[in-house]
């Protein structure tokens, strides 16, 4: 992603050639992208006369220079290599065996001043890299307690001098999330007034204070207000209207990601906001803004795919508009006098050098530390850094990834589908799970080795196995009305089709439907009808997703069902009997559930939820609708009568509030839960936690 792009690439290039020519494999290898990412930027290759003693001493130092990481410290040209090579005497750094520790060259000039560890970069010698003038100071971890009831569930961002801690906590009086603050001379935490609701996810938001120390930002909903509270508690205010997290920099500018997933700022009393720049071709969306000290330029983060897999550090010049991307990985920040701070897939916090005036880095990464806890949906870390150098972050050996099937009660009462069966790999972002017609199996999504395919899982403890082997994404199965086949998304996020696959695994996927990119395909009962979620295109405003329907054996194209301009009509969902369609549409202001006839929607429309409603499911008996509140995280019934052209809601109950370690879409296009026959269970998914998980906040 470099744009220097010269002399030095092509060297270090064919020293990984001549280095895999002597050895028979590269210099780096791993099982996944990132896993080889994480051995370049941390690790070093082995010499390669230490394994082959036929290798003259020579070639060997010039493959180790030419492998520098540091265009600069590699050849100058090819002929400097050529010459290297053909030169006995030649030698570079220590010849091999000499005892030299691993890693001590290029690690010695990025961190001068201070020793490298021989086994690898112990959290101390991690953490001194962010003070590379001034030799180590002492580092002193503690594994701070909360008490009970008070310990951080979302977001958290240190007080600018170190003093606190603000993050999100439980909330109180039916709300699932509130902001607390914890100042370190104090042991109880509290709650600030005036922050109900607060996002409690970290897949794109955080909390910002502001440069005088003294108030907090804050997004609610999904997306929802952004609001502004002193963090001593009063009244809070709205300064825009639908936004993911925020930043504040020292000049007055609150940054945050708007509901189109794009990076905008307002000033911070408020005011009309500024869309900073559009998403670029292959881009899904922005997230993390993070303004450098000066107020020129911009840190955010890129995301291509979904769960983040694949996510990048970018720079943004304020004046020009000019882009630049800085490195790969998630949840960057801008550390003083001149660090980077960024995560890796396997919860590393790396610091690498960095000029904040050129928004450049200037030298190699290297861990801070390890084991951090990655966020559920997209893999970012959860930490913060204050100004005076002191680090929080969340920390976790049991891992995300680990996920369990559930059945949830009317109740809220959740009990394993399969005690036996841990899905370590499930993967929880835009993919969803289904229950088969006759409730005998799930269809879901899995990432096994890089690979995200439909599995299907017999119950209540068949066996589990792979459905789908293509190379791209294959995502939000739907299962056909008949229960003998699969309808899948299938490709990249900005450009999916229609496949089906018969469920016993026998023959081809079937393509079946490309006339456009949809995010998913859900069948009426009576086979007849396909209806569609059509994805966002390039240069189509992002709220303006619609729904489409089709009849495979006899239209040729898709016609409009529901369609609006800029607004979002997702989760369609069409009645047992086939008489009526539900979906989630914004066209209030927030998402709610309407229900119109099928297939002719002009006849008729009448909103079902109050105060929110996203993932409408129908029930099997005909007399209600289930639907989730994307602010309270509250499943809800809608009990509803009807005649041959009307639709009535009856009485809307409230069932439980969706189990905090419960997996939530409240971007309501996953379908993260399903009914069950009768009614009475619904399918959930929960993080899974051994009895030797563990989750903890540490401070540095």
């Amino acid at each position: 992603g470099d744009d220097a792009v010269g002399p030095a690439t092509d060297t270090y290039a064919l020293g990984c050639v001549l280095y895999e020519m002597l050895l028979g494999e590269p210099p780096y290898t791993g099982s996944t992208p990132q896993s080889i990412l994480g051995k370049i930027i941390a690790g070093e290759p082995e010499s390669v006369t230490a394994q082959r003693k036929s290798v003259p001493l020579n070639v060997d130092a010039a493959i180790s220079k030419a492998l520098e990481k540091l265009p600069a410290d590699r050849f100058a040209g090819a002929q400097d290599f050529a010459r290297a090579l053909a030169d006995p005497g030649f030698r570079y750094g220590e010849p091999a065996g000499a005892g030299v520790a691993p890693g001590a060259g290029p690690w010695n000039r990025v961190a001068i001043g201070f020793a490298v560890l021989a086994a690898g970069l112990s959290f101390a010698l991690g953490w001194s890299l962010l003070h590379p003038e001034a030799p180590p100071a002492p580092v002193a971890r503690f594994e701070s307690p909360f008490r009970e009831g008070q310990a951080p569930i979302g977001p958290l961002e240190m007080m600018r001098d170190g003093s606190g801690v603000v993050y999100v906590g439980p909330g109180e009086s039916g709300s699932p999330s509130q902001l607390w603050i914890r100042n370190w001379m104090d042991l109880e935490a509290r709650r600030i007034p005036e922050t109900d609701g607060v996002r409690a996810s970290t897949s794109a938001g955080q909390l910002a204070i502001s440069p005088d120390g003294r108030e907090v930002v804050f997004s609610t909903g999904d997306p929802g207000p952004l609001r502004v509270v002193a963090l001593a508690g009063g009244p809070s205010r709205t300064v825009a209207e639908s936004a993911y997290g925020a930043a504040w920099s020292r000049d007055g500018w609150i940054y945050f990601l708007s509901g189109a997933f794009v990076i905008s700022r307002v000033p911070s009393t408020g005011g009309e906001a500024e869309v900073l720049m559009e998403l670029s071709e292959g881009e899904l969306f922005h997230a993390f803004p993070q303004p450098l000290p000066d107020g020129n330029a911009l840190l955010f983060q890129v995301f291509h795919a979904e769960d983040g897999s694949d996510a990048e550090v970018w720079a943004l010049d304020l004046g020009t508009g000019e882009r630049k991307m800085l490195t790969l990985g998630t949840s960057p920040r801008f550390v003083a006098p001149g660090h980077l701070l960024f995560g890796t897939p396997d919860g590393r916090l790396m610091a690498a050098p960095f000029d904040a005036k050129t928004a450049a880095l200037t030298g190699v990464a290297a861990p801070v530390a390890e084991g951090l806890l990655t966020d559920l949906v997209r893999g970012n870390l959860t930490y913060s850094v204050s100004e005076d150098g002191t680090l929080v972050y969340l920390a976790g050996d049991g891992g995300p990834g680990s996920f369990e099937f559930v059945w949830v009660k009317r109740s809220g009462v959740a009990t394993p589908v399969d005690a036996g069966d841990t899905l370590t790999t499930v993967t929880v972002g835009n993919n969803g799970w289904r229950l088969s017609p006759d409730g005998s199996r799930i269809a879901f999504v899995r990432s096994v080795d890089g690979n995200v395919d439909i599995w299907i899982k017999g119950l209540p403890d068949g066996p589990v196995s792979r459905l789908t082997f293509s190379d791209a994404m294959d995502l939000l199965p739907q299962w056909a009305p008949d229960g003998q086949s699969v309808t899948y998304r299938n490709g990249p996020l900005s450009d999916g089709s229609l496949w089906s696959m018969q469920a016993d695994g026998t023959g081809e996927p079937e393509l079946v439907f490309d006339e456009f990119s949809v995010t998913k395909g859900v069948w009426s009962p009576d086979g007849e009808w396909l209806v569609l979620r059509r994805s966002g295109e390039e240069g189509v405003d992002e709220t303006s997703r619609d729904i489409l329907v089709i009849r495979p054996e006899v239209d040729t194209v898709a016609v409009p069902l529901v369609v609006t301009v800029g607004f979002r009509e997702q989760a369609p969902a069409i009645s047992r009997d086939g008489r009526w369609l539900a979906y989630s549409s914004n066209e209030t202001g927030r998402h709610e559930i309407f229900v119109r006839p099928f297939p002719d929607v002009a006849a008729g429309k009448w909103q079902v939820s109050v105060g929110g409603g996203i993932q409408p499911v129908w029930a099997h008996n005909g007399r209600e609708l289930f639907f989730a509140d994307p602010v309270t995280r509250e499943l809800k019934a809608a009990e509803f009568t009807t005649t041959s052209a009307t639709f009535q809601r009856a009485r809307l109950t409230t069932l439980f509030e969706i189990p905090a370690a419960t997996f939530f879409g409240p971007a309501g296009i996953q379908d993260f839960y399903d009914v069950a026959l009768g009614d009475e269970r619904f399918l959930m998914a929960r993080v899974y936690a051994s009895e030797d998980a563990a989750t903890s906040l540490i401070l540095v």
